[in-house]
């Protein structure tokens, strides 16, 4: 049976990449290996073309979580080689989801497009979903080509498509309203949405507000978890394979 795979794409500041691997033989050291790729005496060197990257995917291995980040947001160079290893990690070695650091509700938008299941024009119409600064960091050329890539690979694919997500939550209003809409939560889930709502109606979706909130001794928290635990009991209670959470 085909081992599972997933992939991580974070943006972690002052890391370029950071890879895991379980296998001893995916150690390389400068000179070679018995793959015959040879690298340089300082293990330093430009990144010009995509058999660069070859040293990498052979480090790499058969890891099933891939971490990849930058010295700073909104290069262009990084945001380049950064969809370039993401394209071969997808082709060659059957990763098949990638989650960022973006609002959950705004890249689930860019799952559904590549996914074939949001008919939006293009890529770009489709990143005017992410609105909280800084807008730049996935709404940007770069993601855009990734992003029909995605798409174009997923239509080839009659199973194990890709998907994309965001692990940020900050968007705690847009969220709720995301799993309030979505057609398949059950009562339950719905309950705790509305009174995650109500809770949080006072800061007017001031997440400042809230925080000074909790200093006082004002808290959310339960309410939210609660949404959680709905959402995650619904999952549960689902035959494998199937929800849209």
């Amino acid at each position: 049976m085909k081992k599972y795979k997933s992939y991580l794409l974070l943006l972690i500041v002052n890391l370029f990449l950071a890879a895991c691997s379980t296998n001893d033989d995916d150690t390389i050291s400068p000179g070679g290996n018995s793959s015959g790729i040879t690298l340089p005496a300082n293990s330093i060197t430009a990144l010009q073309t995509e058999k660069d990257l070859d040293v990498l995917l052979n480090q790499i291995g058969d890891s099933r979580y891939v971490l990849l980040g930058e010295a700073s947001h909104g290069t262009a160079e990084f945001y380049t080689w950064r969809a370039a290893i993401t394209q071969r990690l997808i082709q060659e070695k059957g990763f098949n989801l990638i989650a960022v650091e973006g609002d959950w509700p705004s890249a689930y938008e860019v799952n559904r497009y590549i996914r074939g299941e949001q008919n939006a024009p293009h890529a770009t119409a489709v990143l005017q979903s992410f609105q909280r600064w800084p807008t730049w960091m996935w709404a940007n050329q770069e993601i855009a080509d990734l992003t029909e890539w995605l798409r174009q690979y997923n239509q080839g694919q009659p199973t194990n498509k890709v998907g994309f997500y965001g692990l940020d939550v900050y968007s705690i209003w847009e969220s709720l309203e995301a799993i309030a809409q979505n057609s398949t939560a059950d009562a339950a889930t719905l309950a705790a949405v509305r009174n995650a709502q109500s809770c949080l109606a006072p800061y007017n979706r001031d997440e400042q507000a809230y925080g000074q909130a909790t200093v006082r001794g004002n808290s959310c928290a339960e309410a939210i978890g609660q949404v959680f635990v709905a959402v995650r009991n619904q999952k549960n209670s689902l035959p494998v394979g199937t929800g849209s959470f």
